[in-house]
Formats: structure tokens, sequence, C-alpha cells
């Protein structure tokens, strides 16, 4: 697995946001985590769909935590850019590689990475926002 610099990003803004603790706009979020200003929009809006974030319009608008620190984990960040946690593709909903060439269904493979994934999932739940404020 391979996390995109998108997300990277996104946990970056969170940060910030987090440590502010106010409503603060993009271009400030921008400077603080050294994104630039459209990309940061860009991330700060899937982060705003998914519910991590809250924004405000206006000339007092800007964004902020839609949820404690302690509450947002490392995994909520991840799925809100890239989509679900897959180690491979059996476990993102694509085809088995096994079944297409018309082996084993349930191969060695997938059941090991399966349990990686697991592990991965749920290791990124454990790590909130929170533990990275300092």
């Amino acid at each position: 697995m391979h996390m995109t610099r998108e997300t990277d990003y996104a946990l970056a803004i969170l940060r910030c946001l987090a440590v502010r603790g106010e409503r603060t706009d993009a271009a400030s979020i921008a400077s603080s985590v050294s994104v630039p200003p459209r990309f940061t929009l860009k991330i700060l809006r899937k982060l705003v769909l998914k519910g991590l974030v809250k924004s405000y319009k206006g000339s007092r608008g800007g964004y902020v935590l839609a949820q404690p620190p302690e509450k947002i984990t490392f995994r909520d960040a991840i799925e809100a850019i890239d989509g679900p946690i897959a180690v491979n593709r059996c476990i993102s909903g694509f085809s088995c590689l096994r079944v297409d060439s018309r082996e084993v269904a349930d191969c060695a493979v997938h059941l090991k990475l399966y349990r990686v994934n697991a592990l991965l999932v749920q290791a990124l739940d454990n790590i909130k926002i929170a533990d990275v404020m300092e």
C-alpha cells in the first residue's frame, strides 16, 4: 500500500485544524502546512464531504474539525481521500487473480494479505489526530 501525497496533506491539514482549535481560512491552512492553496481547497472539500471538517461561508468563514481530534482516526482521513484501505486487489473488490486464472478461490496469498489488511486497518483506527497534535 502506498499512501498518496494528497492523503499525507490531508493528515497535515487535520492536524493543523486540531492544533488551532478555531475557525481557520483556507489560505492560512495552506500556508501553515505548505500545500498549494488550490490543492488545499480540493482536499478540504473531500474532508467536508466525509464529515471530518465543517466549512463556513462568508467574511467570517473558514474550516474547523467536525469532530473532536480524539475521535478522528488516521483511517478516517486516509479513506476520505483514497477510499477503502486495501493492500491488494482481492481485498479492494477487484476479482482475485487466482479466480481469474481458474485456480482455487481462497488462495493462501489472499488469506494472508487479508489478515495483514485487517491489522493495518486496526492500527490506523487506533491512531487519532489528537495523537499528533504535539
